[in-house]
């Protein structure tokens, strides 16, 4: 149920690295999050909602290096907070299908 839902992982991971700006990783994370969400049949109803979401938050513009470029840092956190959070939720998830 969760093959290729590792970019949510993936996004996570880069988030929580000191490498970069928040801002130069939230742009790393938006691809993977984008990558991930073309398989909508591999999330559970709730999490691809969330998941979605975000999704539409960081490409709302066309464009994600300007739009995230262009948007606060607290907006650019919590987003990151949020994709984080939906990683851990993924796991969980996971964790009891498999029992």
């Amino acid at each position: 149920m969760f093959e290729g839902l590792d970019h949510i992982g993936k996004a996570a991971s880069t988030l929580s690295q000191e490498a970069g700006t928040l801002k130069e990783r939230l742009n790393v994370a938006a691809v993977e999050l984008a990558i991930a969400v073309t398989r909508p049949e591999q999330w559970p109803g709730d999490l691809l909602k969330e998941a979605n979401r975000l999704d539409r938050e960081l490409f709302a513009g066309g464009n994600t290096e300007q739009a995230i470029a262009g948007m606060p840092a607290w907006k650019a956190y919590r987003i990151s907070r949020e994709i984080i959070n939906l990683a851990q939720e993924l796991k969980s998830e996971q964790s009891n299908c498999r029992g």
